[in-house]
């Protein structure tokens, strides 16, 4: 499958999709730093980046340069061996824009592109897996074209009660605090905008109360805007949120 689509893990905020890309990559690689790269797509990121195009030099002028997908993918040609690119947050980026003709080509790999700046034409290798992180909660991912969608392989990765109490247990916290504080997330909307990664390192009530005022309840409301449809159903049993906890 990876070498047809683009694989998408899709979780919110600290549900770990980033952690298993990346673990993912490691594993398909045998731990050959080399065969994989990640990189992070943001508003501002461009084809040029991403594909190739041309880039300033030290002259003052501009030469063509390969983006970090073929440089990777040029690796993977002369290998026989898997090679893999992790791109995280692919929503933040103008995906369309940003991937291009990629969107084609992925699928048919043995077809080759034209890249104007470089002067070349170039095939994706077919052992070259390319692995996406996606946030559904964003608003971006509502403008994510019928094309990308179409080649994009979801897996869900949700949030996970069992894993919360291992990362508590971690940090230290008094096993009563701990149940309490699962069995508070254990019934919160499936729908919840952010995972139990938030909650790495939280270890007492002050913790949590920080953690309250500092992250989670800009998940909910962002200024006097709700960005949550139903706050109170995720703010109304976060007891330590009240000052008494600070």
């Amino acid at each position: 499958m990876g070498d047809r689509f683009l694989i998408a893990l899709v979780g919110p905020a600290g549900s770990g999709k980033t952690y298993y890309a990346e673990e993912a990559a490691k594993r398909l690689v045998d731990g050959d730093e080399s065969r994989w790269e990640s990189i992070q797509f943001h508003a501002s990121f461009t084809y040029e980046e991403f594909i190739g195009g041309l880039a300033p030099n030290s002259s003052g002028g501009f030469e063509p340069k390969p983006g970090v997908l073929l440089r990777l993918n040029e690796q993977a040609r002369k290998s026989d061996r898997l090679h893999v690119l992790v791109v995280d947050e692919l929503s933040r980026a103008d995906v369309a824009n940003v991937l291009g003709e990629l969107l084609t080509y992925v699928e048919y790999r043995g077809r080759p592109f034209r890249v104007a700046a470089l002067d070349e034409e170039v095939r994706l290798a077919e052992n070259l897996v390319i692995i996406v992180t996606l946030n559904p909660t964003d608003r971006s991912v509502i403008n994510l074209d019928d094309a990308v969608v179409r080649r994009l392989r979801q897996i869900e990765v949700p949030r996970s009660s069992n894993a919360l109490r291992t990362i508590l247990d971690k940090a230290g916290m008094d096993q009563t605090l701990r149940d309490e504080v699962v069995s508070w997330f254990d019934g919160l909307p499936p729908d919840v905008p952010f995972g139990h990664g938030l909650f790495r390192d939280v270890a007492t009530h002050a913790d949590l109360h920080d953690l309250w005022h500092e992250q989670l309840r800009f998940f909910l409301r962002r200024g006097q805007t709700i960005v949550y449809p139903n706050p109170n159903a995720i703010e109304d049993g976060f007891k330590w949120r009240d000052s008494k906890y600070a």
